[in-house]
């Protein structure tokens, strides 16, 4: 009997856990590390990512990113971006404007 009910938690457990779904094509532009003065941001091509506002606590999990939005989900919470300018080159630096904010990718 514990043998199954610890099954059925793991089975729980991992189905949980795939709620990564991998960027389109088209958002590969956005994977890597970034930053600007107030966070920092990883972004994978597998849909898994990290936000973090300086002095708080980070956001780990689950990136969405839409036409106009960035959303980080998981744990710690969620927090959404508005992109402004998707990634491009300034004088041999790459960065994106999110919510009016310039993040450098490193």
């Amino acid at each position: 009997m514990k043998r199954v009910l610890l099954f059925v938690i793991g089975l729980l457990f991992l189905s949980g856990c795939d709620l990564q779904q991998p960027l389109n094509d088209d958002d590969i532009v956005f994977i890597g590390s970034w930053s600007s003065d107030e966070f920092y941001l990883e972004i994978g091509a597998n849909g898994y990512g990290f936000c973090q506002k300086r002095n708080r606590y980070p956001i780990e999990g689950r990136v969405n990113i839409t036409r106009n939005k960035i959303k980080f989900r998981g744990e710690g919470g969620k927090k959404d971006f508005d992109i402004d300018a998707d990634p491009f080159i300034d004088q041999g630096d790459v960065m994106m404007i999110l919510d009016g904010e310039y993040f450098y990718l490193h």
